[in-house]
């Protein structure tokens, strides 16, 4: 059994596939195997680890948007940390 990770695309494939099939003009050449490769990047090596950013991020989203950046959970402090500038206040 091969490892699970999660990738993403900005291409909308659904909608690329069916336009081929109608016969109409499509934004990539799904054809061409190195330009669907650099269109498919590597997001998170597990679903687990993608949905628990995905859940910080959103849970980051709120606190800036509702104004609650000073009263931060530990574990959402942590994580922008972890991505903040060398040297910049914490």
């Amino acid at each position: 059994m091969s490892e699970a990770f999660v990738v993403y695309s900005d291409l909308d494939y659904e909608i690329e596939y069916e336009a081929r099939r109608n016969g109409e003009e499509t934004q990539t050449d799904l054809e061409d195997a190195e330009e669907q490769r650099a269109a498919i990047l590597w997001c998170a090596p597990s679903f687990e680890e993608f949905a628990n950013r995905f859940w910080l991020e959103n849970r980051l989203w709120h606190a800036v948007n509702d104004g609650e950046l000073p009263v931060l959970e530990p574990q959402l402090q942590d994580y922008l940390n972890h991505y903040a500038s060398p040297g910049a206040p914490v």
